[in-house]
């Protein structure tokens, strides 16, 4: 009788999985310019454990036996993977009404909000995003850039405090990521009135990947990191809502005080806000430090590169300003010479290889996708398409060598970076979905570089960068943590 019930229950099993590999396939019926399909073994769940826990490596296996565009089972929506220029291009061009974008799940994970979710996300990206946008453009963006040095400069000089020692060693990230943080975060919202919440943000960060993967077991410190950010950054927007509607936060940048008066405005609470605020802290943070800890490792891991860059910044802010202090207020123009120009190839270089395929959009209604050669794709309602930037960047035909760093890829003789290879790099997305602050973005990191080189002298560990690409959330975190041996080359 036991061994007759085990038998029942397993063709039971094999028919609930069978009617669901039919009902699916009823859903998503082949069409003649649909892409082709992965092969996957489990009906409905497909292959949503690999998409978790080993994105890169799936993407990468798909890609190889499918070609450049496929379609993907991932619990029980198909994924339409694209990863050449052209299909990634038109893919991000497509407006709103018909791929929808996605970042409302991080707004969704990290402010908790449910029944106003939407309304909440809305107003972000009408307010926010929008001042960003506005905000953080190259010729508007001093009033920013300006004193994220100057406090930069400060942390920087703190980090070797102790004159009995000169030298001292230290990981990447702990010298990276603390002073970036702090940093960026007291120039946008001001040194009063915001509290130190480094600590739970990196709690937060390093758990986003698991937070918008819906894998609640691994990301509970996370949350918890979140609750405490939010809780910390209360008493800051009671005091802000409760003032003048149409004056600005004392202390804060424009950027902030202009959304904390709309989400005033709008109706929000204290909380809503709150929330919302964390949302923004983690969007101007993290991929600057991500890229930031990349960027060093690998110029670290080339020394020769490294000390030439060394000998022409140092004499380059020597030469062109009178004292390091007025480097440090100049316009955000002002770094943009051939003496520098090489850093800009590093962070290109940089997010070429660490850029990961985490841009989806759902898509709203039947259309068809332009690739490459003419070809069409059909793309249907109710599936998503997928960005898969690393498999562009790691295509070989673009970018010989794909898997080896090399800082002056994008140079153009000693001077300036190439132009025609942009193409095929789509670090920042595009279209509507391009990153609404790249420049300051790209502006803090090599700021952050610059200041580095000029101000220490840095011995790099026996260390080769690699990097993280299956469980990190946009960029690819670095695997371990390289030490480097680090000594003022000033004493005032």
């Amino acid at each position: 009788m036991a061994n007759l019930l085990k038998l029942t229950d397993g063709i039971a099993i094999l028919l609930i999985l069978y009617s669901i590999r039919y009902f699916v396939s009823r859903r998503s019926p082949v069409h003649p310019n649909s892409p082709p399909i992965a092969r996957t073994y489990i009906p409905w769940l497909g292959g949503a454990l690999s998409f978790v826990f080993r994105r890169g490596d799936l993407l990468n296996e798909c890609r190889s036996r499918y070609g450049p565009v496929y379609k993907l089972m991932v619990a029980g929506r198909y994924f339409v993977v694209v990863s050449t220029p052209r299909t990634i291009a038109n893919a991000t061009k497509t407006p709103p009404e018909i791929f929808q974008p996605l970042d409302e799940k991080v707004v969704m994970v990290v402010t908790g909000l449910s029944e106003r979710l939407h309304y909440v996300g809305e107003l972000l990206h009408r307010t926010a995003y929008i001042f960003v946008a506005n905000g953080l453009t190259k010729h508007r963006m001093s009033p920013i850039t300006v004193p994220t040095n100057k406090l930069l400069f400060s942390n920087l000089r703190g980090v070797i405090d102790k004159p009995e020692s000169p030298d001292i060693s230290i990981s990447i990230p702990d010298f990276v990521n603390p002073n970036i943080y702090r940093a960026v975060t007291a120039a946008f919202f001001g040194t009063q009135y915001i509290p130190d919440t480094y600590d739970d943000f990196y709690s937060m960060d390093k758990g986003m990947f698991y937070m918008t993967s819906n894998l609640q077991v691994l990301c509970k410190e996370s949350h918890r990191a979140t609750a405490r950010m939010s809780a910390a950054i209360e008493p800051y927007v009671e005091k802000a809502l409760g003032g003048d509607i149409e004056a600005p936060v004392e202390d804060s940048s424009h950027i902030i005080s202009d959304s904390l008066r709309e989400f005033r405005k709008g109706g929000l609470t204290v909380y809503e806000v709150s929330r919302l605020l964390v949302v923004v802290i983690w969007g101007i943070n993290s991929n600057v430090m991500q890229v930031t800890n990349d960027a060093l490792a690998y110029l670290l891991s080339d020394p020769a590169i490294y000390h030439r860059i060394c000998t022409d910044v140092r004499a380059a802010i020597s030469e062109k300003y009178k004292d390091f202090e007025s480097f440090l207020a100049a316009d955000p123009n002002a770094i943009d010479i051939e003496e520098f120009a090489i850093l800009d190839s590093v962070i290109l270089e940089t997010l070429r290889i660490t850029s990961l395929a985490t841009s989806f959009r759902e898509v709203l209604s039947d259309t068809y996708l332009s690739g490459e050669n003419g070809k069409v794709y059909f793309v249907q309602k109710g599936e998503y398409i997928l960005t898969d930037v690393r498999g562009m960047h790691f295509d070989a035909t673009s970018f010989p060598q794909p898997e080896k760093f090399i800082a002056d890829r994008f140079m153009n003789g000693q001077a300036s970076i190439k132009t025609r290879d942009f193409k095929n790099l789509r670090p920042f997305g595009g279209g509507s979905s391009m990153c609404k602050g790249r420049e300051f973005a790209q502006y803090i990191i090599k700021m952050f570089l610059l200041q580095t080189i000029y101000l220490f002298d840095i011995v790099p560990g026996e260390y080769k960068p690699s990097i993280e690409a299956n469980r990190s959330m946009t960029i690819g975190r670095l695997r371990g943590s390289p030490v480097m041996r680090m000594r003022k080359r000033f004493e005032k």
